[in-house]
């Protein structure tokens, strides 16, 4: 096998690529602190997210119960739009008082 001169710039090219492939890989540590990382603004999230559902479904419920008192107290029907009635009952049907 003949021998090859190497000069010491082609070393430190090809040991500058090993390091900076090796130093962008994540180890290990890196791994755990962006899991945890990720596990911390998960419950950060949550904590903030379930009280404020659990706000919304309150308000809505005593809002809902409110309406559906004043709607007993007040006599408004069955809540729906008006169904184009008359106070007889019929529908869709004009009536024409003469005089």
């Amino acid at each position: 096998m003949p021998f090859r001169v190497v000069r010491l710039d082609e070393v430190g090219e090809r040991v500058g690529r090993v390091y900076s492939v090796a130093s962008s890989q994540p180890s290990w540590v890196t791994r755990i602190a962006v899991s945890a990382m990720l596990v911390v603004l998960t419950a950060i999230v949550l904590a903030i997210a379930i009280p404020a559902i659990l706000v919304f479904v309150l308000v809505f419920s005593v809002l809902a119960v409110i309406a559906q008192l004043k709607r007993a107290v007040t006599g408004g029907g069955s809540g729906r739009a008006s169904t184009g009635a008359d106070a007889s009952g019929r529908r869709n049907v004009r009536v024409i008082e003469r005089r």
